[in-house]
């Protein structure tokens, strides 16, 4: 048994230095997808060296028309072109952040912001946190193929009153 698990060693450790040398051509052909077809694979310069701050007053609720349920991943096509709608507010504020953007995080750690320029009245959010969060929804649109197959965790972050908001709800997406 211990000569089998020195070679799986040795072997995951050749494997790792070879991938390590020739770089990650998944995580790059995700990234030239995603920028081709107008997401960053990079944090929007607005929020770069500002502070951050997290938040959990955020929610996805759906994606390309089809609702969330409970902690299930939602599974949608590599070939079409995506919506992602939900709401946040930063309530210790008072505010509903202006500027903001969907994260999407990869497997391999590589994350993809859209920005998330629609934005929604949601009466039900100004309903549970007052007439202040009624502009409180969003709406991000993406081009078709900007997503490669794989899983995605997603994440609204914020420009919110000098500071990087991040607000990840724990939802999840599987494109195939």
């Amino acid at each position: 048994m211990r000569s089998k698990s020195v070679h799986f060693m040795i072997g995951a450790a050749l494997s790792a230095a070879f991938l390590a040398a020739c770089g990650n051509s998944a995580s790059d052909a995700r990234k030239a997808a995603a920028e081709s077809r107008g997401l960053q694979a990079k944090l929007p310069e607005e929020l770069s060296g500002l502070p951050s701050i997290t938040s959990r007053e955020c929610n996805f609720e759906m994606v390309d028309a089809q609702w969330f349920h409970g902690s299930e991943s939602i599974s949608i096509a590599s070939n079409l072109g995506h919506t992602f709608q939900g709401w946040i507010i930063r309530k210790d504020a008072g505010e509903v952040p202006e500027k903001l953007w969907v994260r999407l995080t990869a497997a391999d750690a590589l994350s993809l912001y859209g920005s998330a320029v629609e934005r929604v009245e949601r009466p039900d959010v100004a309903a549970v946190y007052g007439e202040a969060f009624a502009n409180a929804g969003f709406k991000l649109s993406s081009q078709a193929g900007a997503l490669t197959p794989g899983g995605y965790r997603l994440a609204v972050v914020a420009l919110s009153k000098g500071h990087a908001l991040v607000c990840d709800p724990g939802m999840r997406i599987n494109v195939n």
